[in-house]
């Protein structure tokens, strides 16, 4: 059985594979959320340990025996930056780049990933970019999405010889501006302060109340995909082996 670990910055974006294969284990480690879910011919292992490189940093740092493990993957929500991503897509990293360090990361792609995901440039940013216009321009240099966490995930996987690849979904389009501050509603070690999101939400209720419940949404619909187009990409065949250079 293929054992495949998984890095996002927030349980809600392991809901699709719940939904898929059910809730799994608990797995005893640091991360705030570590679970073991088999299915599809893979034992999954689940971390999350808030948003942004250092908690991704932590939460890959938790994998129990990280040189057992047929792949290393960085899943979750990211921003789309081009027109031709929508709501819910989901889309597979060619490369992840560090927009902080430079660092360019390239990628592995599933050999069965013809038709399940097309691919896309990932960066990886310090904050969440809540501005269309903002979104956009990053677009114009080639990226597709911009996201906090793969390219730790991926500066992980390099040190160690492990197959990396980063799956994405949209939440939030490169014509939309977030109504929500949500590195206001972040704290210091990446977790968030719900309180916040609440409380700015309810301040000006008519058109940030709508667009949150919007964002839910798209947050429920990219978790259901992301379960989906994994468990497409690593249908139940195949042993435990890589080599060095992460080729099947």
């Amino acid at each position: 059985m293929r054992r495949i670990a998984l890095i996002a910055s927030q349980r809600g974006e392991f809901g699709g594979i719940h939904r898929r294969f059910g809730a799994g284990e608990a797995v005893r480690n640091s991360a705030r959320y570590a679970r073991s879910v088999r299915g599809g011919g893979v034992e999954w292992l689940l971390l999350a340990d808030g948003q942004g490189a250092r908690a991704a940093e932590r939460a890959c740092a938790a994998i129990p025996e990280p040189d057992r493990l047929f792949a290393l993957g960085s899943i979750g929500y990211c921003g789309g930056t081009r027109p031709r991503w929508r709501r819910g897509d989901v889309m597979l990293a060619s490369e992840v780049a560090d927009w902080r360090s430079g660092e360019r990361f390239p990628c592995w792609i599933p050999p069965d990933a013809d038709g399940i995901a097309p691919t896309g440039r990932i960066l990886t940013v310090e904050r969440v970019i809540g501005a269309a216009e903002e979104k956009r321009r990053f677009g114009e240099t080639g990226v597709d999405a911009v996201e906090m966490e793969a390219s730790a995930v991926a500066r992980f996987a390099g040190a160690r010889g492990l197959r990396f690849f980063s799956l994405k979904a949209v939440s939030d389009l490169c014509e939309e501006d977030l109504v929500i501050d949500f590195n206001r509603a972040t704290r210091e070690d990446g977790s968030v302060r719900i309180a916040s999101i609440l409380a700015q939400a309810l301040h000006r209720p008519w058109d940030r109340l709508p667009h949150l419940a919007r964002l839910a949404g798209a947050a429920k619909l990219s978790s259901e995909n992301l379960g989906n187009a994994l468990a497409a990409l690593f249908p139940a065949n195949g042993d435990n082996g890589r080599d060095a250079h992460g080729d099947s």
